[in-house]
């Protein structure tokens, strides 16, 4: 049973809040720009060997730094940052802080502000303050975060203030719910988010924006960002192996050639090829029981999709490492003994060619 909260503990509740708002805006502010809240984000420890490369090129060896305010330090050359939000604004805080033609959306949008728990920021200073630009680096960028790292956090919303200050404003604050009350939940379970995952996300955007001029990868891509949201579990499947075909670019012999292919674009030697074909070919006999129709219980469906929704993750990912969708000719030379074809023709540098290159997964790393 809910504790009964008193008028006066409300009230003290909300001074609260504003007090540590007032003080957030005198602290550390990150300025102007588009904060973009998170919730349902829980983050992992960063591995070791990697805090310590991203520590040394931040000039510092401190320690005590949270793995959040490493991933922060990292950004803010850049113009980005990425912090826990802690003090989220609650009704009374946005009756007050909303612009004026926003206010009458207060009540609807509270319960979804108080959700959020970190917050994406992206400077006024990139894209000449273009909101619609920066929202579409933004969702862009955080669609391919889900997709890398498996994680699959919920966008609430954006605002023009930090959420942590919100509730020390005036009718200046211009707020919009994204996927909050319109997406529905996850599907599939997910894991926490890497840091190493959120930092190399980064830099990779650029070239998934650039692939996304291909048509295949396109559909991949946008396959892997909507399927875990799907209602209905045997569309969410459908709708993966859409984005496998695409890639592979396959008509006949669907499950020998995907698994094939997939085998050799994935694995690297004999046995690991031969285990993922086995592995691929498990997964499209799923994948028919599932579009057919079959009778299977939601349990074995929902695993359906988390594996088949992986191994597009996994194929997409593999693409952003070789910076093109290989073609069947590729694959097919693979087989012939051609292994240098699979080969990134350069290393990915995520923030520009003049700086700490974040591109290798630190030694020892389990592969997603």
């Amino acid at each position: 049973m809910a504790a009964h909260v008193t008028p006066q503990q409300a009230v003290e509740l909300m001074r609260s809040i504003e007090q540590r708002a007032i003080e957030y805006k005198g602290g550390d502010n990150l300025g102007q720009g588009i904060y973009v809240g998170l919730t349902k984000l829980e983050i992992a420890r960063a591995d070791d060997a990697w805090r310590r490369r991203a520590l040394s090129s931040l000039g510092t060896l401190e320690v005590q730094i949270s793995d959040v305010e490493l991933v922060d330090s990292l950004f803010r050359p850049v113009k980005r940052g990425f912090r826990v939000v802690d003090n989220p604004p609650a009704i009374p805080h946005l009756a007050h802080a909303l612009i004026e033609d926003q206010r009458a959306n207060f009540a609807a949008w509270s319960s979804f502000a108080r959700s959020v728990s970190h917050e994406l920021f992206i400077s006024a200073e990139t894209y000449g303050g273009n909101i619609q630009q920066i929202l579409a680096e933004a969702y862009f960028w955080l669609n391919y975060l889900r997709v890398r790292s498996g994680c699959l956090f919920v966008i609430v919303g954006y605002s023009t203030t930090s959420w942590n200050q919100i509730a020390a404003e005036c009718g200046t604050v211009l707020m919009e719910m994204l996927e909050s009350g319109k997406r529905p939940t996850p599907q599939i379970g997910s894991g926490p988010l890497d840091p190493f995952d959120m930092v190399v996300s980064f830099g990779e955007a650029l070239v998934v924006q650039s692939l996304c001029n291909d048509p295949r990868f396109l559909l991949a891509f946008d396959t892997a960002a909507a399927a875990p949201f799907t209602d209905n579990l045997r569309l969410g499947i459908a709708h993966v192996w859409s984005g496998l075909e695409a890639i592979f670019d396959v008509s006949s012999e669907l499950r020998y050639r995907i698994s094939m292919n997939g085998a050799v674009l994935l694995q690297n030697n004999l046995s690991a090829r031969l285990e993922e074909r086995k592995r691929i070919e498990r997964l499209y006999q799923v994948r028919s029981k599932a579009v057919h129709g079959n009778k299977m219980s939601n349990e074995q469906l929902r695993a359906g999709l988390k594996d088949s929704w992986d191994l597009l993750r996994q194929v997409v990912t593999k693409c952003v490492e070789l910076q093109r969708v290989p073609s069947m000719t590729d694959l097919d030379a693979v087989l012939l003994g051609d292994m240098d074809i699979l080969r990134p023709s350069r290393k990915l540098v995520p923030f520009g060619p003049d700086s700490t290159d974040w591109g290798d997964r630190p030694a020892g790393r389990d592969e997603k």
